[in-house]
């Protein structure tokens, strides 16, 4: 299972990112640093990549942000950025998106990474989970949702935080993997969080609604 998490100006984020290629990843829009309304280039935007059970990990550092040019910052809606890196490098792979949920998903399985060593890009066991049915306030909790969820997972499970630094609150899981005849396909990423009269805060511990950005809809975009 390759995945990875962005890093801004030496600092971890909680925000996964959806490893598609060698020199690509698609990110929640929402989790890129602003200034007047486009990415700030003075911050350091960096992939962190775990290559899954080889054990390798690598970094980059983002030579190229593509924002949706749909994405709305207020509601939401089209939270996707492409990060570009490793122009130079000679080794080449990709990663196979599940398509196809109704027809050709057999489980959905979900998995939140931390690093716990960012200078010697080390990280603890990522958190692995199956069987989750969907939250059920889901549709109650977010009008993107009730109008687009089959573009969505969304469930009101949440995992203790891996390091204090980042938080000591529970946090969602940060990446989706669809299970097709036994083998596991990158399939979304964590987009947002509802909460009831919360305001979004994930300490808030009143119900919750965490939303998944499937990617199927975004691989035209993703090429282009």
């Amino acid at each position: 299972m390759k995945g990875g998490i962005l890093v801004k100006d030496g600092k971890q984020t909680s925000c996964e990112i959806a490893v598609l290629d060698s020199r690509s990843s698609m990110v929640s829009a929402s989790c890129l640093a602003y200034k007047n309304g486009k990415v700030d280039t003075s911050i350091k935007h960096e992939v962190y990549l775990d290559n899954g059970l080889d054990g390798k990990t690598a970094k980059y550092t983002v030579e190229i942000v593509s924002v949706n040019q749909n994405y709305n910052a207020t509601s939401l809606a089209n939270s996707l950025a492409v990060l570009q890196y490793n122009s130079d490098g000679k080794l080449e792979w990709n990663n196979t998106v599940g398509i196809g949920r109704d027809l050709y998903w057999d489980d959905v399985v979900f998995v939140r990474r931390t690093i716990s060593d960012l200078d010697n890009m080390e990280w603890t066991t990522p958190i692995i989970q199956s069987n989750i049915s969907e939250g059920k306030n889901c549709d109650d909790m977010s009008v993107l949702y009730d109008k687009n969820n089959s573009d969505f997972e969304c469930n009101d499970k949440l995992v203790d935080a891996q390091l204090s630094s980042l938080t000591i609150c529970q946090v969602p899981y940060g990446s989706v993997y669809a299970v097709i005849d036994s083998k596991l396909y990158l399939a979304g990423i964590y987009s947002y969080t509802a909460t009831y009269q919360g305001h979004g805060n994930l300490c808030y511990s009143g119900s919750k609604s965490n939303y998944y950005l499937l990617l199927r809809n975004y691989l035209s975009y993703a090429s282009s």
